[in-house]
């Protein structure tokens, strides 16, 4: 069940956040071995006693989801697409038929658009996808530019985000290959649509459902023309 790219990504978290509180145990010994109980009191404990609390329930669930993946907040994620396994079954199809591509920090691997964090794997369905936009800031200081960032705001049906920076020409890519796939989406940025997105999110989704709708017929139409 998971010897695949999800347990894969299950495993690099789990191993970051034991990683993670092993430190963090370490700082909190650091800090408790160097105070000076006599000169200083025991006021310290009020900070050391909570903290090493944190550190035990952080085992507590670094241990509960080493022994159930199902439980990692990645499969949390992946539920909001229909059955767990079901979903990762679909995932690992898609890794065996397509290859990876690495474009302006995300991965795309057919229909799925990845990005890794250090605990966690953010997931979107590209189908899902309703709203997408290059961001570009110029940066200055004291008035003087030093730059230009890029970024691409990609949102989906189910409210989830993500962004993604990179250079000009990797985020254009993204957004390309992005549009390939769904071309039904709002590609584009507007103050009318961020308003729209933020005060009426089912009359945004409703519209691009009716765009998709558009493009399917306008596809089968199409279709049956060049038989």
């Amino acid at each position: 069940m998971w010897d695949n790219f999800i347990g894969q990504q299950i495993r690099r978290c789990n191993r970051n956040f034991l990683i993670a509180n092993i430190v963090f145990v370490g700082a909190i010994i650091g800090y408790a071995s160097g105070f000076n109980y006599k000169s200083e009191g025991y006021g310290s404990l009020s900070l050391s006693i909570p903290l090493s609390l944190l550190a035990v329930w952080n085992f507590v669930r670094w241990n509960k989801r080493t022994k159930d993946f199902s439980c990692h907040p990645i499969c949390k994620r992946l539920s909001q697409f229909g059955g767990t396994n079901d979903v990762v079954q679909q995932i690992e199809t898609a890794v065996q038929l397509n290859s990876l591509c690495n474009t302006g920090g995300a991965i795309i691997c057919g229909p799925w658009l990845f990005e890794k964090t250090a605990f966690g794997l953010k997931c979107l369905h590209i189908p899902d996808l309703v709203w997408l936009y290059k961001k570009i800031t110029k940066h200055s200081f004291n008035f003087i530019p030093t730059g230009t960032s890029f970024a691409a705001l990609i949102y989906d049906r189910h409210g989830n985000s993500l962004e993604l920076q990179a250079g000009q020409k990797q985020i254009d890519a993204l957004v390309s290959m992005i549009c390939q796939q769904a071309p039904w989406i709002v590609a584009g940025y507007s103050n009318d649509l961020e308003k729209l997105w933020k005060s009426q999110r089912a009359s945004f989704v409703a519209a691009v459902d009716e765009r998709r709708k558009e493009f399917s017929k306008t596809a089968a139409r199409t279709a049956g023309a060049g038989r």
